[in-house]
């Protein structure tokens, strides 16, 4: 809306940056005799966390294989623009498992050697996807 007394543009709804921007206006006077043209950037804010694309995941990987061996990707989606929605990987775990996370990609690999006879069999992962926002969510 348009204060027609001061010039102040307000918003009239809830806004949202992936769907309308930019915003366009034409502005004229009363009388008609000037306009102008107003164009608004909806700037994107940090109102998603990711999401993964799966609710779990299961893999199973070979006793002794080397180190860095990729097990399993998982992969995470956030629909804010810009950094707000760049998706970062971690694993969560109190213990620390033998698996680490690539934190871009999302690729799960040995971190150590595996020893079926003298390890867990099962491990659960407690992987963490993140963005870059301001406040970061998770």
């Amino acid at each position: 809306s348009l204060n027609a007394n001061t010039g102040l543009i307000a918003t009239a709804e809830l806004l949202n940056a992936q769907s309308m921007s930019p915003f366009e206006l034409e502005v004229m006077t009363n009388d008609r005799k000037a306009f102008t043209k107003v164009i608004i950037n909806i700037e994107d804010v940090n109102n998603n966390a990711p999401e993964f694309t799966q609710t779990s995941y299961k893999a199973s990987v070979n006793e002794n294989v080397p180190v860095g061996t990729s097990v399993l990707t998982v992969r995470a989606i956030d629909p804010d623009d810009s950094e707000n929605g760049y998706v970062t990987y971690s694993i969560a775990n109190v213990n620390h498992p033998p698996f680490s996370i690539e934190h871009f990609t999302g690729v799960i690999s040995t971190s150590l050697l595996l020893d079926y006879e003298l390890m867990p069999r099962v491990y659960n992962l407690r992987v963490r996807a993140s963005d870059w926002g301001s406040p970061y969510r998770h």
